[in-house]
């Protein structure tokens, strides 16, 4: 991989495995009011989409499928309005249709969360990373830390409104020096030239072509007449997801297609049989840099009209989360979550060393290599996130089995720590395609 694909892959983490190990510190309520003081009457609809219920219960085809329409064209941002239909429908197939509508903008924003908007003036990296965090409901860590900050510091001024989330990002990182980094499990923004542009997104992904290098090489160790090898051509990327998506599993991203501007085929991949099998469970990860091989026509063209790809993931719909205070006290003390068993047997913080030893279990998985049981939730591991006094994410990880040893960091006692089980999985694909890509 170019050095710059390695600096931005470095760069780019700085906000992907907080969801894995650090999206278990916010835990999840539901406000609920007291037994006997829910409202009885019914929501009140508007005349438009109550008429837009009774087609949809129509027992003409066509209106049912003109009312199916527009209730697909409903967003995120009326998922309360579908609430309130569901609440005042009483047909049971509406119901159903309604139901089934809010499923899948639910289930769409685990894998292509919402724009974000942020006001920032003058503002230092920790302030960025503060307005961020509110915007995306998530901690943010900054390197270096504020205690290191001081004039002299960058600083950053934005004002946006529903932009997708690497959109602000690539806005901030064009004013100053801006990067992303995975430490330990959790992505920080830093200072710096670790730099991200002409990313293009696709709902949560953000691909960034970095790219195109040409060469040949010359054995000198060969024999006269073959010192010349064939040129070689590849095209290297780096692929960022949006850090509020849940991973559980993934594939590298892959490039199925590859066609220059006349037509010429640079790459394709063969359409696979078999469905992915997901049964190793693994530390999830929110960036890739990839690269891969182009072969070279006789008549090449100026530019690479398409690169075609995919990204395949495991992404969780639902979780289970449990924070553990006092977790000196619970030794030896199982810890039910769900369908898992976890037990610590050591947790030693040092905080005059910055340093925390523990050791850990989680109940083994039963299925874990059966055929049509990949994506049970029952077989995804358990994550497990340190956070100190004053919220900041120590160190995670997930655990399959048994977990232990020591890390460093300074931290604020006293810590506590929050498990995260996936309680529902679901398979995405998500495509994307680069254009107009100068061939060297």
């Amino acid at each position: 991989m170019n050095p710059n694909s390695k600096l931005l892959l470095a760069a780019a983490a700085a906000f992907a495995s907080i969801w894995a190990a650090g999206a278990a510190i916010a835990a999840d309520p539901v406000a609920k009011a007291p037994a006997g003081t829910q409202p009885a009457t019914q929501p009140t609809i508007d005349a438009h989409w109550r008429d837009v219920l009774d087609r949809l219960g129509s027992t003409a085809f066509a209106e049912r499928e003109a009312a199916q329409k527009e209730l697909a064209a409903l967003t995120y941002k009326q998922m309360e309005l579908l609430k309130q239909l569901i609440a005042g429908a009483t047909d049971a197939e509406v119901k159903f249709r309604l139901r089934a509508r809010l499923t899948e903008i639910e289930e769409e924003l685990a894998y292509s969360p919402p724009p974000i908007s942020l006001d920032v003036q003058n503002a230092t990296l920790n302030d960025v990373a503060e307005a961020l965090g509110k915007a995306m409901d998530m901690h943010l860590e900054t390197w270096p830390p504020q205690q290191m900050g001081g004039q002299g510091r960058p600083t950053w001024t934005l004002a946006v409104k529903e932009k997708p989330f690497w959109n602000v990002i690539m806005e901030l990182q064009q004013q100053r020096g801006m990067g992303l980094q995975d430490i330990n499990g959790q992505l920080r923004l830093m200072e710096g030239d670790r730099g991200i542009h002409a990313g293009k997104v696709f709902g949560g992904l953000c691909v960034f072509p970095q790219s195109i290098t040409r060469s040949r090489t010359a054995n000198l160790q060969a024999e006269p007449g073959g010192q010349l090898q064939p040129e070689q051509m590849s095209l290297s990327f780096t692929a960022l997801l949006d850090p509020r998506v849940a991973v559980s599993n993934s594939r590298a991203p892959e490039v199925t297609k590859v066609v220059d501007d006349l037509g010429n085929v640079l790459h394709e991949e063969p359409e696979e049989a078999a469905p992915v099998r997901w049964n190793n469970f693994g530390q999830p990860t929110h960036t890739w840099g990839q690269s891969v091989q182009l072969t070279i026509p006789q008549k090449p063209g100026r530019k690479i009209a398409s690169v075609q790809g995919r990204l395949r993931l495991v992404v969780q719909l639902a979780t289970e989360k449990m924070e553990v205070t006092e977790v000196e006290k619970k030794i030896n003390t199982p810890l039910n979550i769900g369908s898992r068993t976890v037990t610590f047997q050591q947790f030693e913080p040092q905080p005059d060393n910055n340093s925390v030893r523990f050791n850990m279990q989680a109940s083994a998985q039963p299925r874990i290599n059966q055929p049509g049981t990949e994506l049970d939730a029952a077989n995804a591991p358990v994550t497990v996130a340190f956070i100190d006094s004053t919220g900041k994410f120590i160190w995670g990880q997930t655990i399959q089995g048994g977990s232990g040893g020591s890390f460093g960091g300074q931290f604020v006692p006293p810590l506590k720590v929050v498990l995260s089980a996936p309680t529902k999985l679901r398979e995405v694909t998500i495509p994307f395609e680069l254009k107009d890509l100068p061939l060297p």
